[in-house]
């Protein structure tokens, strides 16, 4: 993969624009990449995709946008907005451990 530069006519590798960010630290956890998953909304920022996003060393988000009724409709019973989050977040923390890096 390359990066157009502002003049369009040389390319720059994405790994060395890469290696000159500095580390991103969030609380005591340090990035391994600075790459964000947005959040999309209500049924795709949900737990596999912000758990991928985390196994590659990236910020994974869970959007609570209907949220409730996701995972309500997921458990076959009505839920409140707390045990939603907290189940997905699980979810993605379970999906995000499960990597191990060879580097």
């Amino acid at each position: 993969l390359c990066l157009l530069t502002e003049n369009r006519s040389s390319k720059t590798e994405i790994s060395e624009v890469a290696m000159t960010l500095p580390k991103l630290a969030v609380k005591s956890f340090v990035l391994e990449n600075n790459i964000f998953q947005g959040g999309l909304g209500a049924g795709f920022s949900l737990a596999p995709l912000a758990g991928a996003v985390s196994c590659e060393g990236g910020l994974g988000i869970v959007s609570s946008a209907g949220l409730r009724a996701i995972v309500s409709s997921r458990e076959g019973r009505k839920v409140d907005t707390y045990f939603a989050v907290r189940t997905e977040l699980e979810k993605a923390r379970d999906l995000a451990s499960f990597v191990s890096h060879s580097d």
